[in-house]
């Protein structure tokens, strides 16, 4: 023994003396956990059975109230009067009597939590009194609750999915009163049956179940429960008498379940409280894992000090080795800290600048790209600029020539807005209402030009788009692509249309004409051409919009083709704003 003892290393011998040292420790908790257990379980069983008891007795105090209350109203003046056939009222006297007795209901049933409906049926006046309302007699409802108010049939009748207590004048004498000639009035009250089986749900717990059995004339009721489970207790209701208790213990598909009966002889029913037996060790649940967290503990402290002897070699290399894994990811947040002055300080050190020197390397790579995006943009931006030069300079020419001096200034003016637009040296964002605004001064260029044969309409830009940043010059070439391709041969009637949308995430701006030179195969066509990388043909402009947005804004921006409702080209400016 003492050599096997010798063979080990430090490690296990430290964590074997630890061992033996608790171990007589956890025995002796265990022991005080199972007796502790044991006593918590039998006081959680008494718990349970006093909880029967006390709700049994409860509920036959407020049902023998119910019943108190209903003879109240049997026997209440203006009912007794009503039913008198010696006696001949006004109409006028039987309203407000009748009235008085639906507001005697409505206090009554405000009296006690069980009551949910009151009804009193009189045959003499041929009328049914609720809380609700004051309605004619119906003569099968009546009979129907007429035959289950004898004494026989309290204290429940089972009517309609319901459980009412029905009463009469005369519960002894009412099997003479012929059928087709009633002459008694009944006072019938609807009981909860939601209120007693939210109830039971409260006693019977989380994970309990509660059964009402009863011999015909109680409750029948199920909460949380199997047909088994309500099989087995039905056998021992027969077993047992009304009025007596029973705690048992039994076991379904291997489950143990303790059972808590309490049955009542004024309501001939039976409570059954069915719990499984691992309910009652939860609670104990915390001591065995405090048992188990200082078992745990003492572990712990055993361990520690192997643990940090092999720390000083195989914790740095291994720091080192998840260091390295991680900078094939992310180099951002690597970052190696060792205090140490020793021989993996001086490796640690020389991993940081390696990481130092490779976030250098990586930002410089970034910033180059970034740069060439930027040539390329500017680039897509100067082949749009010269676009309407020409065009305009060519009308301006034209007018002066016919002397058109009144056109030609109001061309020259919405020109010298147009240049100033696109020569300011600002940056290449600008904010989409002066996008807009420049677009409109295109357009009114173009009026000018086609001398009203082409009407251009912009709707009421948001407020929540105006400031929106876009890149200069998106909007104009794909107007000027409608005036040059698909309106140049309308005489008359030509329309232009701008329209504005916007969601979460994305900003729209609809640009759309009535030109009748869009052919399916040509729509066809320059949807090709924009998605095409390499084409650099037909509809340049609207391919370095395309181009620029998707560029600026990523995602799917970019522009979007589609045959308007007004038989022309449309053309969606979709810009992805973020969410």
């Amino acid at each position: 023994m003492r050599r096997f003892f010798n063979r080990l290393s430090v490690f296990w011998r430290v964590l074997f003396l630890f061992v033996v040292l608790v171990f007589p420790m956890y025995l002796f908790s265990v022991y005080i956990t199972i007796q502790g257990q044991n006593s918590v379980r039998s006081e959680l069983l008494k718990l349970s059975e006093s909880k029967g008891n006390y709700y049994i007795s409860q509920l036959e105090t407020q049902l023998y109230n119910v019943m108190r209350l209903q003879l109240n109203i049997l026997n209440d003046d203006d009912v007794q009067e009503l039913q008198r056939s010696d006696i001949q009222l006004q109409p006028s006297e039987c309203i407000y009597k009748l009235n008085n007795i639906r507001n005697k209901l409505i206090e009554t049933a405000s009296m006690n939590m069980y009551i949910k409906e009151i009804t009193v049926y009189l045959p003499l006046v041929g009328r049914k009194v609720t809380t609700q309302s004051i309605l004619p007699l119906d003569m099968e409802e009546y009979l129907k609750f007429f035959k289950h108010s004898s004494i026989h049939d309290l204290p429940f009748s089972f009517i309609d999915n319901e459980y009412y207590i029905n009463m009469t004048t005369d519960f002894s004498n009412q099997p003479v009163h012929s059928m087709n000639e009633p002459k008694l009035h009944v006072v019938s009250i609807s009981i909860w049956k939601e209120s007693i089986l939210s109830e039971m749900v409260e006693i019977a717990g989380e994970d309990g179940s509660a059964y009402f059995i009863s011999d015909g004339r109680g409750l029948d009721l199920a909460v949380q429960g199997s047909e088994s489970i309500k099989k087995h207790i039905k056998d021992k209701f027969h077993s047992i008498s009304l009025g007596s208790s029973l705690c048992d213990q039994f076991s379904i598909d291997k489950k143990q379940y303790h059972m808590f009966l309490n049955s009542s002889s004024f309501l001939h029913s039976m409570l059954a409280i069915v719990v499984p037996d691992n309910v009652y060790v939860k609670p104990l649940r915390v001591f065995n894992a405090w048992i188990w967290t200082l078992t745990a503990l003492t572990l712990i402290l055993v361990a520690l000090f192997s643990i940090w002897m092999k720390s000083i070699i195989v914790h740095p290399l291994e720091k080192l080795i998840t260091a390295l894994k991680h900078a094939e990811d992310d180099t951002n947040n690597i970052r190696v800290v060792y205090r140490k002055n020793d021989e993996f300080g001086d490796v640690y050190r020389q991993f940081n600048y390696l990481i130092d020197r490779l976030k250098q390397l990586i930002a410089d790579v970034y910033k180059k790209e970034l740069m060439l995006k930027d040539a390329e943009y500017k680039q897509l931006q100067y082949q749009i600029n010269p676009h309407f030069l020409y065009n305009s300079l060519l009308v301006t020419s034209g007018l002066i020539a016919l002397g058109e001096n009144d056109g030609a200034l109001k061309l020259t003016k919405h020109l010298s807005s147009y240049y100033q637009y696109i020569t300011k040296g600002q940056a290449g964002e600008i904010e989409l209402i002066r996008e807009v605004q420049h677009a409109k001064d295109y357009c009114e260029v173009q009026n000018i030009r086609f001398q009203g044969r082409i009407i251009s309409q912009f709707e009421e830009i948001p407020e929540s788009m105006a400031g929106f940043l876009v890149p200069r010059l998106i909007l104009q070439p794909i107007i000027e692509n409608a005036y040059k391709h698909g309106l140049k041969n309308k005489l008359r009637d030509g329309r232009l249309k701008v329209s504005f949308t916007e969601d979460s995430s994305y900003i729209k701006v609809i640009v759309e004409d009535n030109g009748d030179e869009l052919t399916d195969q040509a729509l066809s066509s320059l949807r090709h051409h924009i998605g095409d990388i390499k084409g650099d043909q037909f509809g340049t402009g609207m391919k370095n919009v395309h181009n620029r947005l998707q560029i600026k804004f990523k995602k799917d921006s970019g522009i979007i083709l589609d045959r308007s409702d007004m038989g022309g080209l449309k053309v969606t400016l979709l810009i992805y704003r973020g969410r």
